[in-house]
């Protein structure tokens, strides 16, 4: 397991890095920070996402989606292989996330965790100010349920943040934050 300890970065929603992780800055040149979202959430929010996650994890136990021929939705490839891992691994790591409170933006199928993440995110910063963020996700493992919920989480945001919040491109923000600070 890999552990990265982010608690060196800058406080701001967005910096430039030039070679030290810690001296950010909010001024060019350097590779300009477009983070995943993430936040604490609150304790009643975290046990109702962790009770949803387990409810849709037994759902698709007893009824596992079905493609085309009837057989189970292929999973892909796998790509490395963890000898002994023990069958109740999976469990084991649900039981251990329990009181886990932190939440990044990954696109889910929640559409309501992913709203909170987002929202308890931007609450931390200067909403006077362009704030750049984006999701983790893998295209190779979207189902239609996660489009479904992408699409209830697009209309969430516009119903609660109106204009202020608006779905771009990295290219479209690399322009932005270039043509802002005058850097050609």
């Amino acid at each position: 397991m890999n552990r990265i300890d982010f608690s060196e970065v800058p406080k701001e929603a967005n910096y430039f890095l030039n070679g030290d992780l810690s001296a950010g800055t909010t001024a060019p040149p350097g590779i300009f920070e477009i983070p995943i979202a993430s936040s604490k959430i609150g304790q009643a929010d975290n046990s109702m996402s962790k009770i949803k996650i387990f409810l849709t994890f037994f759902r698709n136990k007893v009824t596992p989606e079905k493609f085309g021929n009837g057989h189970e939705k292929p999973r892909g490839y796998i790509i490395q292989e963890q000898d002994g891992r023990s069958q109740y691994s999976n469990y084991y790591q649900f039981i251990k996330s329990f009181p886990n409170r932190f939440s990044y933006l990954d696109c889910s199928t929640d559409a309501e965790n992913m709203f909170t993440c987002t929202k308890n995110y931007v609450q931390q910063f200067d909403l006077n100010q362009d704030i750049y963020f984006s999701f983790n996700m893998h295209p190779k493992g979207m189902t239609e349920r996660h489009l479904q919920a992408l699409e209830r989480y697009h209309k969430k945001i516009q119903r609660y943040y109106h204009d202020t919040i608006q779905p771009i491109s990295f290219q479209q923000a690399a322009d932005l934050v270039f043509r802002t600070d005058g850097v050609q």
